[in-house]
């Protein structure tokens, strides 16, 4: 019911800004067409949350997903004052849906994004236990005060003036879709560690 207007104002604006139209009028249509954009998004988490998740696991290689998902905040990186810092191993593989764990990736990278808006670092960083494997988004930013802690991933709650407060909330969906978890450090000294904690695939002695 919103998509399909806004697919059409969207076209419509496309259309325009191939027009030769004069300098304050493509200041306007530029506004038009990222609030549109901006709306789609709105839609489109609003659906992600509602509807349920088809998990398809495979293996997947984790190194070049993590950097896929990091080329997608380029154009951010362009304009802010932040380092990036990837330590994942080259051989590393997880068993995951890839499409539904780069969404997860993305959501967290936007969160530390946005928690460091005089810049500072990021850093992705993975490794193994047992039964699971482990992948970091570390922030250098302010940090989750205390009293909020435990409403972070609940649907609609943000403290920011933008935004669904629907971002952690399908992070946690999707690692809970995968039999995982996703975990909050925010030590007193600032900065947050979002860890996303997701199963091995276990191969018995009958099957290997």
């Amino acid at each position: 019911e919103i998509r399909n207007p806004l697919t059409a104002l969207k076209g419509a604006v496309d259309l325009l800004s191939h027009e030769p139209l004069p300098e304050s009028v493509q200041v306007y249509l530029e506004v038009i067409q990222q609030e549109v954009v901006r709306l789609a998004e709105i839609a489109e988490e609003f659906l992600e949350f509602a509807k349920p998740f088809h998990i398809q696991p495979q293996q997947v290689a984790l190194k070049p997903l993590v950097e896929r998902s990091l080329r997608a905040f380029a154009p951010v990186l362009k304009q802010m004052p932040i380092q990036l810092r990837l330590e994942v191993p080259e051989r590393l593989t997880v068993y995951a849906d890839p499409g539904r764990l780069e969404q997860a990736l993305r959501n967290l990278l936007q969160n530390a994004f946005q928690a460091m808006p005089n810049g500072g670092t990021i850093t992705v960083r993975a490794g193994t236990t047992e039964r699971e494997v482990h992948i970091y988004i570390q922030d250098t930013g302010l940090g989750v005060p205390t009293e909020i802690r435990e409403r972070i991933f609940n649907p609609f709650f943000t403290t920011r003036t933008r935004g669904t407060g629907l971002g952690l909330s399908i992070v946690q969906k999707i690692a809970e879709g995968h039999g995982g978890r996703v975990l909050l450090e925010s030590p007193q000294e600032g900065g947050s560690t979002f860890t996303l904690c997701l199963p091995k695939l276990i191969i018995s002695s009958e099957e290997a």
